[in-house]
């Protein structure tokens, strides 16, 4: 059974998460319509002489607003757990994204507070308690709210793709409607590099440099010009639980029959994916135990691979970060 490739869980993660996020905000505006419009029609009624009709109609109301304030507030705090969630997946990958987690920190802690600020005042008598608890929860979600959207544009800039870096931009601007626009924009650009990620053909951004010790550059071997080409792309890293990752660039598919790290007994034991796309290929190699490795030492990965019967071995380079 092939290992999960933990790139791609984390922008899915991403990517679902801010679909609720989008949603949300319909729910909670919707509550809020609720209690200001119909609680005003509720005090014109009492002003008439229905008094007693007018104040069971604005308790309905409120309550009626509360929860729908309640539920959006819930479904974003499920939003932004996997929006942090995703981000913190991309980060232990080596993304240069922890900005974006730290967003999703604060927006959390912010959708909280306004949880139990519209718990209050669902209870009627909490109002005056409630509502300004309610708007603290949303300065502060506000200001995670921004730090998410530097986040995305950060995930754009790493995968080279412009529109999630218009949304990210858009997203991190405080003004409802247009960060709103900035999410289903960057739903739209996240969903482009799943596939690019998916394919193996994205193209990395040149100066991104997040969790390499260098920035992008080829590392082409030594083939006649006619036959395939498979290179190390950028710098790789390994981790001490275990997983190495690479960029590899290949101009034909092929499939990788094993891979290990040269001067020590570390053999791959899982190789996700085990097949080459043409263009980038992003790998994810388990060499188990590597505690004997020397944290910041550059180790060579020798990659061994089958092109149409033909078997070639490429050396790509990685450090080893711990």
């Amino acid at each position: 059974m092939s290992m999960q490739n933990p790139e791609l869980d984390g922008l899915r993660k991403l990517r679902s998460g801010i679909l609720f996020l989008i949603i949300s905000p319909f729910l909670a505006g919707i509550g809020f319509l609720m209690l200001s419009l119909f609680g005003l029609a509720a005090l014109a009624g009492a002003s008439s002489g229905g008094a007693v009709g007018a104040a069971a109609g604005f308790i309905t109301d409120i309550i009626a607003g509360g929860i729908l304030i309640l539920l959006g507030s819930i479904l974003g705090i499920v939003g932004v757990l996997r929006i942090k969630g995703g981000f913190d997946i991309l980060k232990s990958i080596g993304r240069d994204v922890g900005i974006g987690g730290t967003g999703g920190t604060l927006y959390l802690v912010g959708l909280i507070i306004t949880v139990i600020g519209a718990l209050i005042v669902i209870t009627v008598v909490g109002i005056p308690v409630g509502l300004p608890l309610y708007y603290l929860g949303l300065v502060i979600a506000l200001i995670g709210d921004i730090l998410i959207g530097v986040g995305i544009y950060k995930v754009g800039d790493a995968y080279n793709e412009g529109t999630t870096k218009i949304g990210g931009i858009l997203a991190a601007i405080p003004f409802d409607l247009i960060s709103f626009i900035g999410y289903i924009i960057s739903y739209i650009g996240i969903g482009k590099i799943i596939n690019m990620v998916s394919s193996g053909t994205y193209v990395a951004n040149p100066s991104y440099q997040a969790g390499y010790s260098q920035p992008y550059s080829q590392y082409p071997q030594q083939y006649p010009s006619q036959a395939p080409q498979f290179y190390q792309v950028g710098q790789g890293i390994i981790r001490s639980n275990g997983y190495a990752q690479l960029a590899i660039y290949a101009s034909t598919p092929a499939s990788i029959i094993s891979a290990n790290i040269q001067g020590t007994p570390l053999t791959s034991s899982n190789i996700n994916p085990n097949m080459l796309n043409q263009g980038n290929n992003y790998l994810n190699i388990f060499f188990g135990n590597t505690s004997s490795l020397q944290i910041g030492g550059q180790y060579t990965i020798t990659i061994t691979i089958n092109s149409g019967g033909n078997i070639i071995t490429i050396n790509a380079i990685a450090t080893y970060q711990g």
